[in-house]
């Protein structure tokens, strides 16, 4: 997907190539668009990828995409990688699937993210050391191994903690 972010201003439009979008209000949570060289808001994920017919626009691809900002704090939901995660979130797993990601850009095409800005004071986290902490008031205070995060670094997943 291109750098330029002109589907925002296509959401305020209704209508994207290869069909129209829903209401804002139905849009909020989870929903079906066929792909297209433009980007997402930055607070929409793509959960799902998979080929329509529908589509006859682009790569005929259809997504499945979510709005990820209205997540409750501390809950997790699988991604599509590699594209990018929301602010506030940390990697916590990464995985494979053909049936929910497509062919794959590299062998995790997969990855689960977790919400952690705003969790409470002295919370704890485990996350993957192979993604950037790109929360303000935590730190690492342990680093460890998990198969969820795969790879064979003997230290693929640090935990972290609220300090502020």
């Amino acid at each position: 997907m291109k750098t330029n972010n002109i589907l925002s201003t296509i959401l305020v439009l209704g209508v994207v190539i290869g069909g129209v979008l829903p209401e804002k209000e139905a849009f909020s949570q989870t929903t079906q668009i066929c792909d297209s060289p433009y980007d997402l808001p930055k607070e929409f994920v793509i959960t799902q990828k998979s080929y329509s017919r529908q589509c006859r626009s682009y790569n005929s691809t259809l997504l499945t995409i979510q709005n990820a900002s209205i997540l409750p704090l501390g809950s997790s939901l699988r991604i599509c990688s590699p594209f990018f995660r929301p602010d506030g979130f940390v990697v916590t797993g990464n995985s494979h699937s053909i049936t929910q990601c497509g062919i794959p850009f590299s062998f995790y095409n997969v990855v689960t993210i977790t919400r952690a800005d705003g969790l409470p004071l002295n919370s704890l986290l485990d996350m993957c050391s192979s993604s950037s902490l790109n929360l303000t008031g935590w730190i690492i205070i342990q680093r460890s191994f998990n198969p969820k995060c795969g790879g064979s670094n003997p230290f693929n997943v640090v935990t972290i903690k609220r300090v502020r």
